[in-house]
């Protein structure tokens, strides 16, 4: 096991890659503007209740393709299925609209 060890430490050494940051490079975390972090114990609650109550609501008035499909899930969607309330149902109708998928994903 020692002897491949060293030998992938020669390998390494040999193709001479540099593998560290340059100095002053920044790279950007935030990959989704705006967006809700609800990894953060205590704040999923809150998160959840803004999006129902703000962001939800701020999105259907800023866009038209986003109300249009918004509105094209809740005709789709009756019904909450398992752990998924009906509004996690339309958000994923709604993302799985081309339309609206492409604008959400053009800021990767």
């Amino acid at each position: 096991m020692l002897l491949i060890i060293k030998a992938l430490l020669l390998i390494l050494a040999a193709l001479g890659q540099d593998h560290r940051a340059a100095a002053g490079q920044i790279f950007p975390l935030d990959m989704a503007l705006n967006s809700v972090d609800d990894s953060y114990y205590g704040c999923r609650e809150k998160m959840a209740n803004l999006v129902k109550t703000k962001y939800l609501k701020k999105g259907i008035i800023n866009s038209a393709k986003y109300k249009i499909s918004w509105q094209l899930g809740e005709k789709f969607v009756k019904f909450p299925k398992g752990h998924l309330t009906r509004n996690h149902l339309i958000a994923i109708y709604v993302y799985s609209d081309s339309d609206v998928c492409h604008h959400f994903n053009q800021y990767k």
